[in-house]
């Protein structure tokens, strides 16, 4: 072998055992048979190794369900599933309890961080009804006006009168949102 920079002896000998042989000559004599064939790149599969994966029926309508219930497209396309979260924590239900009502109903077996998450992610989907907010008439937001517009009454005020006229407990901040929300459905002569 002619190299094109002559290295010294002592250069050569550190060479070789940075590449993990015990001297140069080790080295320079290494009998090439002897070295293994290169290890076969991760993403190279031998096809004769995998296994049949024809499914029978049974199989394939397991994985279908595995599949269809995941993620927020189930949840999505089946509101009544989240009508009933609904339902069951507006009857007072805790969450696991909601959870075991909702398994019991659609014979699943859904836990109880999957039923919150659903709830949790996809409440926006539901209607304000159906989420179980409090429709606001538009003579209920008009009266607020009046009161509040009308006759100068404070916030505070106006809600007493609120409650007292429709026999509810309104807070302050839910009686200026639903006017402040809901003034637009108001005509102008209303506002």
């Amino acid at each position: 072998m002619v190299y094109k920079y002559p290295i010294s002896d002592t250069e050569k000998e550190q060479l070789a055992q940075s590449m993990g042989f015990g001297s140069w000559n080790e080295y320079i004599t290494l009998d090439t048979e002897r070295v293994p064939e290169p290890r076969p790149v991760l993403n190279s599969v031998d096809y004769s190794k995998v296994p049949d994966l024809t499914l029978s029926e049974e199989e394939r309508d397991r994985l279908s369900n595995i599949r269809n219930n995941r993620g927020r497209g189930n949840w999505k396309t089946h509101p009544e599933l989240l009508e009933d979260i609904v339902k069951f924590r507006n009857e007072g239900l805790t969450w696991k309890d909601t959870t075991s009502k909702m398994n019991e109903k659609y014979d699943k077996n859904w836990s109880t961080g999957q039923v919150t998450m659903a709830y949790q992610n996809n409440k926006d989907l539901l209607s304000d009804e159906a989420q179980g907010n409090y429709m606001w008439s538009l003579e209920e937001i008009a009266n607020i006006g009046e009161l509040k517009y009308g006759e100068g009454l404070t916030w505070n005020d106006t809600t007493s009168k609120m409650n007292e006229k429709y026999g509810e407990n309104w807070t302050t901040g839910q009686v200026l949102g639903a006017y402040q929300n809901n003034k637009h459905r108001l005509s102008d002569e209303e506002e």
